[in-house]
């Protein structure tokens, strides 16, 4: 009896401080258990425990995003349904959301983000041209899995934009976007300005992993002079007096 007492209080205390340790679980220690599991993602300066951490840096192939602060709730993890919040603050990038894994699937859930349009220059495979302002999205939803992307649902803002070329630049508050994903795969979206500049825009977009197609009519609100002149050097020019543009790349290349 007394030996059975003995195996049971050890047993106790055995699990009682395993779950102690669990609990603060430093996260460093956490991040070598799950850093083959992230790559080609990568964090320096960890420190904080593992459901409640700090990075001073996380890098993406090799770029570097900014400092990394995330909650990873204990009850959805006993759930076996982990969930994540997290964001990353950087010069360039500010990025918050919820990341959860369900089905062998990562789910994120309301993931806002800003980046600067200059990021977007990529797309336009045309170096003489220099976009200016921020871009700030909203990601409702998105599942990803080794099929790819899908459940997408968003839309996202292009705040202060400013449109450069040696023909001329211009200037107006707003160009929005929604995206959400289709049937067969992709995922598709339009683009319109806010009415409030001298250029007026409507496109559409449609992403097939890895690549990408846009197409744009581009016009001179009030027969603006200095938009004419801009867009004297883009596109095509069309029978209505609109200028007609089409992108298409590898979304591998742009960032």
């Amino acid at each position: 009896m007394r030996k059975s007492r003995m195996f049971l209080l050890v047993l106790l205390l055995v699990l009682f401080g395993g779950g102690l340790y669990l609990w603060f679980l430093p996260a460093e220690t956490g991040y070598r258990l799950i850093a083959s599991r992230i790559a080609p993602a990568s964090l320096s300066g960890v420190h904080g425990t593992a459901w409640d951490g700090h990075a001073d840096g996380v890098s993406v192939l090799g770029n570097d995003l900014g400092a990394l602060d995330w909650h990873l709730s204990k009850v959805s993890l006993l759930a076996g349904k982990p969930q994540v919040e997290l964001r990353i603050a950087g010069s360039d990038l500010d990025l918050a959301g919820v990341v959860e894994r369900r089905d062998g699937a990562l789910r994120v859930q309301d993931l806002r983000f800003t980046v600067p349009a200059a990021w977007l220059q990529g797309l336009l495979d045309n170096p003489g041209i220099r976009l200016g302002g921020a871009v700030r999205g909203h990601l409702a939803a998105a599942t990803l899995s080794r099929a790819g992307l899908a459940q997408v649902r968003g839309d996202a803002q292009w705040r202060d934009v400013d449109i450069a070329s040696a023909q001329g630049e211009v200037k107006f508050s707003g160009l929005s976007a929604e995206f959400s994903s289709q049937d067969d795969g992709s995922i598709a979206g339009s683009f319109k300005d806010d009415g409030s500049g001298a250029l007026e825009v409507n496109g559409s977009f449609v992403l097939r992993r890895p690549n990408y197609e846009a197409q744009a009519s581009l016009r001179a609100r009030h027969a603006d002079a200095q938009v004419e002149q801009l867009l004297s050097g883009v596109g095509e020019r069309q029978a209505d007096g609109s200028t007609r543009v089409q992108v298409q790349g590898s979304l591998l290349r742009t960032f």
